[in-house]
């Protein structure tokens, strides 16, 4: 999967956050242990209880995505 590759759909509720890859029935799903939003930037962040992406992975649809043992998003606005 390409970094820029926007057949990754992340949505974003209350307290969970759900994946769905095209091609892939099953989504993943993780719950939002925080979110911290920078009301100057505009930078959203969502440290999540598990690992979401693949290793390879620092994008996931338009939120960035890193971490080694939990997933953190990160979307520009």
């Amino acid at each position: 999967m390409r970094d820029n590759d926007l057949s990754v759909a992340v949505e974003e509720g209350d307290n969970l956050v759900v994946i769905r890859r095209r091609g892939i029935s099953r989504p993943s799903v993780a719950t939002i242990l925080k979110r911290e939003e920078n009301v100057v930037t505009g930078e959203v962040r969502l440290l999540l209880d598990r690992l979401v992406h693949k290793p390879h992975e620092t994008k996931l649809g338009k939120w960035g995505v890193s971490g080694a043992y939990v997933s953190v998003l990160i979307q520009h606005k």
